[in-house]
């Protein structure tokens, strides 16, 4: 008893103190501090949970794009055509679409072309089939 009123702490009966008006029993004042404790840990826990999702949204959305972009440029290259037009000697040729030929050549100069036609024709444009094929020698007066 000495040492609780020593502190300033008045004793009731039984073990029981008053503290800021409210009395805690040594028994009440754990449960209080191991209810406070759980809080904590649950606090903690769910910051944990929502930090791993968090990691988890950012880790698929960037497996995602790289997939995005590896299989989108593939359909390009799927649809790149059965045929190229090039510039052979001056004059427009079809080749096959691995580059095997000349396939046919056409009395189109093309050093006559527009510049732009001109630099696509020396890298190769694709043709896909033979109406496209025809749409594109006409355009280049054929």
């Amino acid at each position: 008893m000495k040492n609780s009123q020593q502190k300033g702490l008045p004793l009731l009966r039984h073990g029981h103190t008053v503290c800021s008006n409210v009395i805690f029993s040594g028994r009440a004042f754990r449960a209080a501090e191991r209810g406070a404790n759980t809080m904590q840990n649950e606090h903690k826990r769910g910051w944990i949970l929502y930090f791993s999702l968090l990691g988890a949204l950012a880790l698929l959305c960037i497996v995602a794009c790289a997939l995005w972009f590896a299989l989108g440029s593939r359909p390009q290259a799927q649809q790149s055509a059965g045929y190229l037009l090039k510039d052979n000697g001056g004059h427009l040729a079809l080749y096959a679409a691995d580059g095997s030929g000349p396939l046919a050549e056409y009395d189109i100069y093309t050093r006559l072309l527009p510049e732009n036609d001109v630099l696509a024709l020396q890298q190769g444009v694709t043709v896909a089939d033979e109406a496209e094929l025809q749409q594109r020698l006409e355009d280049y007066g054929l």
